[in-house]
């Protein structure tokens, strides 16, 4: 049975994650992130390098994906940190 467009989205989004938060592949990152990556946290360093600066400033703990919101071309997720899961 073929994926529709909204589960393979949701399937590249959940990998992106996991190689990002929870493998910290940088390197294999960069091509779920463009280099134009906005991030609407004030908090944040803007672009994609501000995002990996962040994630690169955690603890070595795991994250899980608690909410996932797909429309069209965006994405938005809520990301937390597994209790008790550090490394």
């Amino acid at each position: 049975m073929s994926q529709t467009v909204q589960e393979t989205n949701k399937a590249l989004v959940l990998e992106a994650f996991v190689t990002l938060f929870n493998e910290r592949d940088y390197a294999a990152a960069e091509k779920f992130w463009s280099r134009q990556y906005i991030q609407l946290s004030a908090l944040i360093e803007r672009g994609r390098e501000g995002l990996f600066n962040l994630v690169k400033s955690f603890l070595r703990s795991r994250m899980s994906m608690s909410l996932a919101i797909f429309k069209k071309r965006f994405s938005m997720s809520l990301v937390r940190e597994k209790p008790g899961s550090s490394y």
